[in-house]
């Protein structure tokens, strides 16, 4: 089973070829029309996103993230959502992977040492259980319910988000990542998303910037 490897071993956190700066400096757009798109933000669980999404909602004018998540009935993907909106936002945010449903403008996201971050996510579920886990298997103790019940947000999450799987987080794994699937989440790095990693927050944001 193919793991991020660590993408900060394979990649740098830098401008993808199809982005530059725009005139003042201060965020990144689109070389095609910087004005059309929001900056989208993959939130992958357990990577510090909680408080880029803090940042990112004081650094731009409109900050639009969309809560509930996909176990909500009323969930809505990113292209969906800003199709009933009225004004633009100046960014997007979601948990949810690189899929079709992000417009195609800058793209950013944080990754984690995968060890560091399961274990986050274990401590995540302890904290609330029925967040990720269907009610009946919360008296189970969480081996025996990833055994018998196995989730996708265990079988390289990073990698599902990068690679715009349609299993992710709390869904019940029924197709394992596999190399191709790898490969597919580091060349989106490399092209389209800003990706850095956790542990260089700070440093990752001075270069963003």
């Amino acid at each position: 089973v193919p793991s991020l490897s660590y993408l900060e071993d394979q990649i740098q956190w830098r401008l993808p070829a199809s982005c530059h700066e725009n005139q003042k400096g201060a965020h990144l757009a689109v070389v095609s029309d910087p004005q059309s798109l929001p900056v989208s933000f993959i939130h992958i669980p357990k990577t510090g996103g909680s408080t880029l999404r803090w940042i990112l909602d004081r650094q731009y004018r409109s900050f639009l993230y969309l809560i509930p998540q996909w176990f909500h009935a009323d969930y809505a993907d990113p292209v969906t959502t800003l199709g009933l909106c009225r004004r633009r936002p100046d960014a997007v945010g979601a948990h949810r992977p690189l899929d079709d449903s992000w417009p195609r403008g800058q793209t950013i996201a944080m990754v984690r040492d995968p060890v560091r971050r399961v274990l986050s996510q274990v401590a995540h579920i302890r904290a609330e259980p029925g967040a990720w886990i269907p009610e009946p298997g919360i008296a189970l103790p969480l081996a025996d319910w990833l055994e018998r019940h196995p989730l996708a947000l265990f079988d390289n999450n990073q990698v599902r988000y990068l690679s715009g799987a349609a299993e992710y987080d709390g869904m019940p794994m029924t197709t394992a990542m596999e190399q191709s699937d790898l490969d597919t989440a580091l060349e989106a790095a490399r092209s389209r998303v800003l990706v850095a990693p956790m542990e260089a927050f700070d440093e990752a944001l001075l270069d963003w910037g």
